[in-house]
């Protein structure tokens, strides 16, 4: 069994091949892309996107702030303790209209 690559080898590596892949005839991509695939472990189409620049595998999608926490916190404390110590247990019993 071989020891996985890295996640900075894999993203170097994507850097390196997705040029000469992007400017490869149909069977160069091919050759290109399974060996892509067995180094690195991804799956052929998320390889294929990568390489394609679709795609970057190491991306993270930007967290948001909370709208309505002000709101939540007034709420729970009506019920006369502190939000943090508040259980979803709690909610059928402490929030009812």
């Amino acid at each position: 069994m071989r020891k996985p690559v890295s996640l900075e080898t894999r993203r170097e590596l994507s850097a390196a091949v997705a040029e000469r892949y992007r400017a490869a005839d149909r069977l160069g991509k091919k050759a290109i892309l399974d060996e892509f695939v067995k180094v690195t472990g991804y799956h052929r189409k998320h390889a294929i996107r990568i390489m394609n620049g679709k795609q970057v595998a190491w991306q993270q999608k930007p967290v948001g702030e909370r709208i309505h926490q002000a709101a939540v916190d007034e709420a729970l404390s009506s019920c006369g303790r502190p939000a943090t110590e508040f259980a979803a247990s709690d909610s059928k019993r402490c929030c009812r209209p």
